[in-house]
């Protein structure tokens, strides 16, 4: 078993480390079914049963099993996110009706609920997330392998042999089939932008990026963190704009983190609330706010442009239907305008109403806050390793404005929020 550097003990040398090695399976098992395409899936009673899905559905006997033998204390944050989950299904039986809104707006909650739940059951302390670092350094380095291959080779690999095995996929439009998908093949500074397994380039990138403050702050050392750096690099093969994006920042607030060490007035609860106030101050003066500053930086200016033409029309459909939002339905845009929301928090706010965006992005803030208040105190490797937590839901919930999460992506944040539920301490 892998060492961590600083001080502490190995993972190994701790008695009671092969439990909860053991205990902390589920999770790795929920993270391994990301690293596989849409098409492994199984098709039943109408429904796509893709990987983390069914692997969800897989563990819930021994979800229920914990959660009935040991459950986690209830907390504000978890009701706060209990009822974002209560509104989506909500929202769905109001527009669709009962029977079928509660079928398709089920489906999208498991599919958040689950991995929360899961991450919140058997992940216990922050040596717990070290164990998984460990247990998915391989997979991870395997999936970054197969991008740099789809992209030095210039087809791509995984997806289509899995497509051999399992079927096409189906393209989807409002909620509904409506033809098969398609790679789209894109030429980024002379690479093909690999898909690897992941549903998009975009998807991949921000997957693997945020793989970077995960391992860097992590403690690890040897094998398991020379190949989750390597994975989180491989990101750079998928040409995205918000892979690149991650790496700056995340490198940028890591840096700052080391400078907090050194300068006491330097801490993080005041940087918190200054991006915050900066953001808002940025959405209230600028012109299409936050999002027209941030597509700035992308390497493509027509994605961007199109980008804030999807916020100004997203934006006015929130302002139409604020309380239960549209579900699937079409939204009212340019005759030449895909369906494709490139924005999370925004097709969140679309489909479900403005609750459910603004209830999970308070369970973030929350949850990031409460475990920059608990460093002082803890070992430097604990305090470096929480605060590379606090930099990947950071990451992820900014880069949400730049795209919409789906499978893996949405696995992994859900999955991030539910293990630092379980890490930061009940207030005093």
């Amino acid at each position: 078993m892998a060492k961590v550097t600083g001080e502490g003990p190995s993972l190994a040398s701790q008695p009671s480390g092969w439990v909860a090695l053991v205990r902390i399976l589920p999770v790795a098992v929920l993270l391994y079914a990301t690293f596989l395409p849409p098409e492994a899936r199984l098709v039943l009673a109408g429904q796509n049963l893709y990987a983390p899905r069914l692997a969800s559905f897989i563990l819930l006997p021994f979800l229920v099993q914990r959660l009935a033998s040991r459950p986690p204390q209830i907390r504000s944050f978890d009701l706060l996110f209990l009822a974002g989950i209560v509104w989506m299904v909500l929202s769905f039986t109001t527009t669709y009706g009962l029977g079928e809104g509660f079928v398709r707006g089920g489906a999208l909650a498991l599919d958040i609920l689950l991995p929360y739940l899961i991450a919140r059951a058997f992940i216990e302390n922050i040596q717990d997330f070290r164990r998984l670092l460990v247990l998915i350094a391989p997979g991870a380095f395997i999936v970054g392998i197969s991008l740099f291959a789809e992209s030095v080779s210039g087809q791509f690999l995984v997806r289509p042999a899995f497509a051999q095995v399992f079927g096409p996929l189906s393209s989807y439009e409002g909620g509904d089939a409506s033809g098969t998908f398609s790679q789209r093949i894109e030429y980024r500074l002379g690479l093909l932008r690999a898909f690897g397994p992941f549903p998009h380039p975009i998807h991949a990138g921000l997957f693997m990026a945020s793989m970077l403050p995960l391992f860097a702050t992590s403690g690890l050392r040897n094998w398991p963190y020379f190949l989750g750096m390597a994975a989180a690099f491989f990101a750079f093969f998928t040409g995205s704009s918000a892979a690149y994006l991650s790496f700056f920042i995340a490198i940028g607030l890591m840096l700052y983190d080391r400078l907090r060490e050194r300068v006491q007035i330097v801490t993080w609860p005041p940087f918190l609330l200054g991006s915050t106030l900066l953001l808002l101050a940025l959405e209230l003066v600028s012109k299409n706010g936050v999002i027209a500053i941030i597509s700035r930086y992308t390497i493509n200016p027509q994605s961007a442009s199109y980008r804030r033409i999807i916020w100004e029309y997203g934006t006015q459909s929130v302002a139409n239907y604020p309380f239960f939002g549209i579900g699937f339905n079409s939204w009212e845009r340019l005759k030449w305008m895909g369906s494709t929301v490139d924005n999370y928090w925004l097709l969140l706010a679309m489909r479900h109403g403005l609750v459910v965006p603004i209830l999970f992005l308070t369970v973030s803030l929350i949850l990031m806050v409460r475990l920059c208040r608990q460093l002082r105190g803890h070992a430097i490797i604990d305090r470096r390793f929480e605060t590379g937590l606090v930099i990947a839901i950071f990451l992820l919930v900014v880069m949400g404005f730049t795209v919409a999460f789906a499978g893996s992506v949405l696995c992994l944040f859900f999955l991030l929020l539910g293990a630092v539920g379980s890490i930061v301490h009940t207030p005093r």
